[in-house]
């Protein structure tokens, strides 16, 4: 449906461009798309880790110079995480080039697995309840955190019972897929994006709606221009670039009071 829209109005807006041409034939549109964003490769895994892990130590020690309690220290993680699950996913591409061994390639995929599975649907309503100080927001991201904790077991045991090797064929635009013969429920990958991004996304906190919206839109850039089935992969990647807004963010707050009405409206 969002396709569709997002084709008519390239049709229409754009009648005489090269814009039409990708618009007419969508397999030219992931082409393209896959092409202005970035090949995915061992090389650009290593450096968003080495990125995303160094400022991500800044954005921990700067959240705890502005003393704005335990839910900003735990959003200014995130990046770290982000930052040892591309250096998993690294080792991951290594792997596919049997640059490293098949044994610690399957390791490299399990500790990936672990974060994108399990680690980021429960840290998501963690972070996003302790950081909140509205009330009846606070008390419908406690209600996610034990969703995300069933969300994460779900996925982590229909991987796991059903683990493989990673693949990247060139069908898929040579992106990796770890959901491998995995039998899930249809579209849990929805209930998944709600459980992650509701609690960043419906905050009161400035820098955690920044960053939910940014991974809203990195979740429907990749379910628009990429195959389901490498959705775990080209997201998180995404998220972890997008996760730099928490450092750039907490570097431009003089105080901890970040609430959200900053944002809308003044």
């Amino acid at each position: 449906m969002v396709l569709r829209q997002l084709t008519k109005l390239a049709l229409d807006t754009f009648p005489d461009t090269s814009l039409t041409l990708i618009a007419r034939f969508p397999s030219l549109f992931n082409f393209r798309l896959g092409l202005i964003i970035m090949c995915f490769s061992a090389s650009a895994s290593f450096t968003a880790s080495a990125v995303l892990t160094a400022t991500g130590a800044l954005s921990v020690r700067r959240a705890a110079q502005l003393k704005g309690g335990i839910g900003l220290l735990s959003l200014s993680t995130f990046p770290v995480f982000f930052g040892i699950q591309q250096g998993f996913e690294g080792l991951v591409w290594l792997g596919m080039s049997e640059t490293i061994s098949t044994s610690l390639r399957d390791v490299a995929a399990l500790g990936f697995m672990f974060f994108a599975f399990l680690f980021w649907p429960i840290a998501s309503p963690v972070t996003g309840y302790l950081i909140e100080t509205q009330p009846v927001r606070k008390k419908i991201f406690l209600f996610l955190i034990p969703t995300g904790i069933a969300v994460g077991a779900y996925l982590t045991y229909f991987t796991l019972i059903n683990f493989k090797a990673p693949i990247a064929p060139t069908h898929w635009g040579s992106h990796l897929s770890y959901l491998i013969d995995a039998r899930l429920i249809d579209h849990s990958e929805y209930v998944y994006f709600f459980t992650a991004c509701a609690p960043l996304v419906f905050s009161s906190n400035r820098i955690a709606f920044r960053f939910g919206c940014a991974l809203a839109a990195s979740f429907a850039i990749t379910m628009i221009g990429f195959q389901l089935t490498t959705l775990p992969s080209i997201w998180c990647f995404f998220a972890s670039i997008c996760s730099l807004i928490i450092v750039i963010e907490l570097y431009q707050t003089k105080t901890k009071e970040t609430k959200i009405k900053e944002v809308r409206y003044n």
